[in-house]
């Protein structure tokens, strides 16, 4: 919060305006996207992010309650399947959860609501209603946690990102089932009765 003079965001359009207390070096690389109208994105290099080291160990039974209660709170995602929904959570309960059109824009408010009430984000957990891409999983590492969770499926680019980094990558996961797809250090798989799913191979 320290690094913000100054934020403000327009009635009319929704465009909000952040200054800075310092110059910022954005990356070079620019890439124009064609989802959601277009866009810009930079290419960040995955070498810049350190590999998460935390004590973090979560229960199957855990995850299938923590992901229970982020469907449950996710309203627009249940009325219309056409909205994301993301947390940010401890084994015992969601600490921030947040909806939005974009999955991305969801796991940012999730974020910011955090950083705005001074709650450290390492060592959580990332649930999302959404796809996994190698983005998001960058915003997981960014943040420090060392476990993210979907309902569907991750990138194979984010998989192998979350390799690199340590990062525990739990994809398909409903009712009494899931996909381990990278790591599994963050899970205590010790009983055979709530073993994860392997995922198919292609």
């Amino acid at each position: 919060m320290e690094d913000i003079r100054r934020l403000s965001v327009s009635e009319v359009d929704g465009r909000a305006e952040v200054e800075l207390v310092r110059e910022v070096e954005l990356p070079k690389e620019r890439i124009l996207t064609s989802g959601c109208g277009g866009g810009i994105t930079f290419r960040i290099d995955p070498r810049l992010f350190p590999r998460i080291e935390s004590s973090l160990r979560v229960q199957p039974a855990r995850l299938f309650e923590r992901m229970k209660e982020l469907y449950l709170r996710a309203v627009g995602y249940r009325s219309s399947r056409g909205i994301h929904g993301a947390a940010l959570a401890d084994p015992d309960r969601l600490l921030f959860m947040a909806e939005d059109v974009g999955r991305h824009n969801a796991v940012d408010k999730v974020v910011g609501e955090a950083l705005l009430a001074g709650v450290p984000l390492k060592d959580r957990i990332l649930l999302n209603t959404g796809r996994i891409s190698s983005e998001m999983l960058l915003k997981g590492a960014r943040m420090g946690v060392p476990l993210v969770v979907s309902r569907t499926s991750p990138t194979e680019m984010a998989v192998s990102l979350a390799e690199q980094l340590d990062i525990t990558v739990v994809g398909y996961l409903h009712h009494d089932s899931f996909n381990v797809y990278a790591g599994g250090a963050a899970l205590i798989l010790d009983d055979p009765a709530v073993a994860p799913t392997p995922p198919a191979r292609a």
